[in-house]
C-alpha cells in the first residue's frame, strides 16, 4: 500500500489538480501542479506548529503564523481562480516573509536560516525559466 491509496493520499493528489484546464499548455500544467504541491505541503506542515508554539508558552509565534497560513490559502485561491502569477510569487513572498521572521524569532540555535539553502531553488522550481517571471517575483535569487 502507498501513500497514494489512502484518503489523505487521494485528497492531497486531488486537491493538487485545483486550477489545472485541460486547455492549458503542459508546461504551465507541470509549474500549477509543483506549486499546488508546495503550497499544500506547506500548510500541512505549518499547522500543528500554531498547536506546539502555544503549547510551548510561545503565544506569540503560534498567533504569527495564523497570517502564514490564510496567505497559503489564499495563494491557493488564486491557483484555483486562474491568477496564476500572482499566486507564485505571493508563495515565494509568504514563504521567505515567514522564514526570515521565524529564524530572527527563534535565533541561530533552530538553525532555521538554513531553510533559505533549501527554499532558494523554489522560483526556479516554479516558474518558466524561458520567461522573464524571476526579475519580477519578489525575494527571488537571480
Amino acid at each position: 500500500m502507498t501513500w497514494s491509496n489512502t484518503y489523505f493520499g487521494k485528497k492531497f493528489i486531488e486537491w493538487s489538480l485545483f486550477g489545472i484546464d485541460e486547455a492549458m499548455p503542459d508546461a504551465l500544467k507541470k509549474h500549477i501542479l509543483l506549486t499546488n504541491r508546495i503550497n499544500l505541503t506547506l500548510f500541512v506542515t505549518t499547522t500543528p506548529y500554531i498547536f506546539l508554539f502555544y503549547f510551548l508558552g510561545l503565544k506569540l509565534h503560534a498567533l504569527m503564523l495564523i497570517p502564514v497560513l490564510l496567505s497559503l490559502g489564499f495563494c491557493f485561491f488564486l491557483t484555483t481562480k486562474g491568477a496564476n502569477l500572482t499566486s507564485r510569487s505571493l508563495l515565494i513572498l509568504v514563504l521567505n516573509l515567514a522564514l526570515g521572521l521565524y529564524s530572527v524569532l527563534l535565533t541561530k540555535a533552530s538553525c532555521m536560516h538554513y531553510l533559505f539553502f533549501v527554499f532558494s531553488a523554489t522560483p526556479l522550481l516554479i516558474f518558466d525559466l524561458k520567461k522573464n517571471y524571476l526579475s519580477r517575483s519578489p525575494f527571488c535569487v537571480r
